[in-house]
């Protein structure tokens, strides 16, 4: 869950594993970029009955972004400062969009396989035995 304006929002786990590693690696160059990046990445979608629910109309803090991925060519250093642009113009603070996308960030690295588990599944996790000629 994540916060702007007071508004309480699921974030919605990423679709693609390659997005989730670029947005790592974005976070890891430029981390207030990456962090955007990671919550946009992550944003909510809603439906109509959802979104009448909620209330959500274009100045509502969990409107739909403008800003994707493709259209910034998968570039998420692009992508993430286009998302904090377009939520900064939302009168959204920097320390808000900060604390919801490290939540997003996380959800993001979530997703990946840690090192452990790479080398366990590929058959990595023990050294090699001894050659014998």
């Amino acid at each position: 869950m994540a916060t702007l304006r007071g508004e309480e929002v699921a974030l919605r786990t990423p679709d693609s594993c390659a997005a989730a590693l670029d947005v790592l690696v974005a976070a890891d160059k430029n981390p207030r970029r990456g962090i955007a990046a990671a919550l946009g990445l992550c944003w909510p979608v809603f439906n109509r009955k959802q979104r009448r629910k909620l209330k959500i109309t274009e100045d509502h803090p969990w409107a739909p972004l403008e800003a994707t991925l493709v259209k910034h060519d998968f570039n998420a250093l692009a992508y993430g400062g286009a998302v904090l642009d377009e939520l900064m113009a939302r009168d959204l603070s920097l320390e808000e969009v900060s604390a919801a996308g490290a939540i997003a960030l996380d959800a993001v690295a979530e997703l990946l396989p840690d090192f452990d588990e790479v080398d366990e599944v590929e058959g990595n996790s023990e050294a090699p035995e001894p050659s014998t000629s």
